[in-house]
């Protein structure tokens, strides 16, 4: 790492799903695939980091709620889906 061109951390988006975090770093010399491989161990570096701490991250997830047109709540029976099907003769 160039003294000059310290790594940065920073906060910089509210998305939907995510609080995202940026972190930028230099490379040097400029070789395309060495950055990618220095870009992977850095990664992982940080992953095992925040499992050290106990920090877990999320993963995306939705839920969906359904209803019927008066607004209560929709009642459905799918018991008889999630039974075994037996083999049909054949």
């Amino acid at each position: 790492m160039d003294p000059e061109l310290p790594p940065r951390v920073c906060f910089n988006e509210f998305n939907r799903d995510s609080l995202n975090i940026m972190i930028l770093y230099w490379y040097h010399p400029a070789d395309y695939w060495a950055f990618l491989d220095l870009n992977q161990r850095v990664n992982r570096q940080i992953l095992q980091e925040f499992e050290r701490e106990g920090i877990k991250l999320a993963l995306p997830s939705s839920a969906t709620f359904l209803s019927q047109e008066d607004e209560k709540p929709l009642l459905m029976d799918i018991s008889q889906q999630l039974q075994p099907k037996e083999p049909q003769a054949g």
